[in-house]
């Protein structure tokens, strides 16, 4: 099997990088990076409909064998997860984002949330990539209650809802194990991240169930 690193971006994932710019743009340039560790990264360069151009930066996951570090994990239930990423983002809209949102990012005073830090990671896409960093985040340290609560009280206080929400919880997830050394994690919070991604995708299921009997 060739070097996931080496080959050139899928074009859905490049369609949607050019989505993310803007309609009408289009991509002028396609380089490799030399130095991407466990992830590809490519250089891209879209021209928008103003003319305008946009130097990105495209990093993917591209471990050649799967997140398998983790081997208390049923194969089934990683599988299921890796089938879920191959199928591609579904389509919705896209905004800043903060990439590493979790508990020890934000400022509270009296209780009340008063500030985020640390956007050194922030770019363009969907805002259900946020929430679902906060959800594993509260999974793995409270317990999976804390991430379902989250999620609740987000919902309550905004009119968006992430139809992706369960989708990205999963790629979120995906992202951490691709890059985990199970030897620096206890049995106890790997048992909780497979806990958490078994409860995502059953979520999954549930609405697929629905959906057909609509």
């Amino acid at each position: 099997m060739s070097d996931p690193r080496r080959r050139r971006p899928p074009e859905q994932t490049l369609r949607w990088a050019i989505d993310a710019v803007g309609g009408g743009s289009r991509l002028t340039s396609l380089r490799r990076l030399p130095v991407g560790g466990e992830h590809a990264n490519h250089a891209l360069t879209i021209i928008d409909r103003r003319g305008i151009s946009h130097r990105l930066v495209l990093r993917r996951s591209a471990r050649p064998s799967g997140p398998w570090r983790i081997r208390t994990s049923p194969p089934k239930l990683w599988a299921a997860a890796l089938e879920l990423a191959r199928a591609g983002p579904p389509q919705g809209p896209r905004c800043l984002i903060h990439r590493d949102y979790h508990p020890e990012n934000t400022l509270w005073s009296r209780g009340r949330l008063t500030g985020v830090v640390d956007w050194t990671s922030a770019s363009w896409g969907p805002a259900a990539i946020d929430t679902a960093h906060m959800r594993w985040n509260l999974a793995l340290t409270y317990g999976l209650d804390a991430a379902d609560e989250f999620l609740r009280l987000y919902r309550s206080l905004t009119s968006r809802v992430f139809e992706d929400q369960p989708y990205w919880d999963v790629i979120t997830l995906l992202d951490l194990v691709a890059e985990l050394d199970p030897d620096d994690w206890t049995r106890f919070e790997l048992a909780r991240l497979e806990h958490y991604l078994e409860r995502v995708l059953a979520e999954m299921e549930c609405r697929k169930s629905r959906s057909r009997h609509l």
